[in-house]
């Protein structure tokens, strides 16, 4: 037969009569109450400082190890399909398209060298709404394989304080502009042949294959804008001179 606690067992009225620290408890409570000391949003507050405390933790977990198996299979594949294309145009031509190309996409020249073919930039960046909702799906995507309910970060405050807390401790608008400087790329450069080089781009920071994906189309249409004279008529593409 299981056993029951002594102090459960009673009911609320019979165990205020025998138990004297609920007793006490509960007339401090009740003269707290009416006294004013303590009012219903102090017991919410309570509430949305433990959703504060899950929010953090999802967001800090997240920073610090932001990579699965599964996303750097993804990104593999990706490589794979997206990462190295073949031009038919010379080694300084291409190599000449690609610096206009990291000149229209903003991004900071970390080293570049001529000679090897080499190119290293940084501070990729997504339109504002794009990268926010990027993000996102990537957290949530990240929640689910490491077993966090991303649910945690929709549920609002209760309240005005605890929102003012979350907006505090919202890591998000404060880590863009460093995931901005973080993100980098490269281009290599192979020479095939007269009139023919091969170009292989790769992505550092950049963890999520959706994200991958989407900035392996971005950068590529920036190169093609160079290297390529933008359409006919007829909506062709022909080949700068």
């Amino acid at each position: 037969m299981p056993s029951v606690s002594p102090v459960s067992s009673y009911p609320p009225t019979q165990l205020m009569k025998t138990n004297p620290i609920f007793l006490c408890g509960a007339l401090a409570c009740a003269f707290a109450f009416v006294a004013g000391c303590i009012n219903p949003a102090d017991l919410m507050f309570g509430d949305d400082m433990k959703l504060s405390q899950e929010r953090q933790k999802i967001t800090n977990k997240f920073n610090n190890n932001p990579d699965t198996d599964a996303w750097h299979d993804g990104r593999q594949k990706i490589a794979a399909s997206m990462g190295d294309r073949e031009f038919d145009q010379d080694f300084a031509r291409v190599f000449d398209s690609l610096t206009l190309a990291v000149a229209d996409l903003e991004l900071k020249i970390a080293n570049m060298e001529r000679q090897s073919g080499y190119i290293a930039a940084s501070g990729m960046t997504l339109p504002p709404s794009d990268a926010r909702g990027m993000r996102r799906e990537a957290v949530n995507d990240w929640c689910t394989q490491n077993g966090f309910d991303a649910s945690v970060l929709d549920r609002p405050f209760k309240t005005r304080m605890g929102a003012q807390m979350g907006e505090m401790l919202d890591f998000s608008g404060m880590m863009a502009k460093y995931e901005k400087m973080q993100k980098g790329l490269t281009f290599q450069l192979v020479k095939l042949g007269e009139g023919r080089t091969r170009v292989k781009l790769r992505f550092s920071d950049v963890y999520y294959p959706s994200e991958v994906e989407t900035y392996y189309k971005l950068i590529w249409q920036a190169v093609d804008k160079q290297i390529f004279v933008d359409g006919t008529i007829e909506g062709q593409v022909e080949r700068r001179t």
